[in-house]
């Protein structure tokens, strides 16, 4: 599972969609299968919920046979939620599927363990960062060097390489593609 989570934080800084939702989708599996085990059904349908949001439209590019068994391992963990919680099963899914964006659900299953929180919540998750911050992060996702940063945002590549130290120092990182894993992941509007 510690090795599924770094590939998964690696994988989502190079944007492959397919590799990720490969990824996410047989961490979520063993995720769903311990937590089912533990006997807490009613996350265990969260959680599910939360992987029919992340891997709908993932099966394409999947391996067809990865993709069959973890359908048939994640329908015998819905068997055994609603087995255990009943018709109250239906909206611990239903909270799931509610989890928001694919980035958001990718972000709690890496840092979290798939604790759901609805998309209506309406407490947001801080962000250390500035707005120009969040602009250079932005880019920075996008794969721009400095150079082509400072050319979109009018700056000097020397104010760039500030920014993306500062951001680095915030969020504790000390490589670009973090910056850009945790900008997938957060999808941190730069307004």
């Amino acid at each position: 599972m510690a090795l599924l989570r770094e590939g998964l934080g690696i994988q989502r800084a190079f944007n492959d969609y397919a590799g990720t939702g490969m990824m996410v989708a047989d961490l979520v599996e063993k995720t769903v299968q311990k937590t089912v085990q533990s006997g807490d059904h009613e996350q265990a349908g969260r959680m599910l919920g939360a992987a029919r949001a992340l891997l709908r439209g993932h099966e394409v590019g999947m391996n067809p046979e990865f993709h069959r068994r973890l359908l048939e391992s994640l329908s015998a963990c819905e068997t055994a939620v609603w087995e255990a919680l009943g018709p109250a099963a239906e909206e611990a899914l239903e909270e799931g599927t509610k989890c928001g964006s694919s980035g958001r659900a990718v972000s709690l299953v890496l840092d979290r363990g798939m604790e759901v929180k609805p998309s209506g919540t309406t407490a947001a998750e801080p962000n250390p960062l500035t707005r120009r911050e969040r602009e250079v992060a932005t880019l920075v996702a996008q794969g721009l060097t400095n150079v082509q940063i400072a050319a979109e945002l009018v700056l000097s590549p020397r104010t760039v390489g500030g920014h993306i130290d500062h951001i680095m120092t915030k969020l504790g990182f000390n490589r670009r593609a973090q910056i850009a894993a945790w900008w997938t992941a957060s999808r941190t509007p730069a307004t």
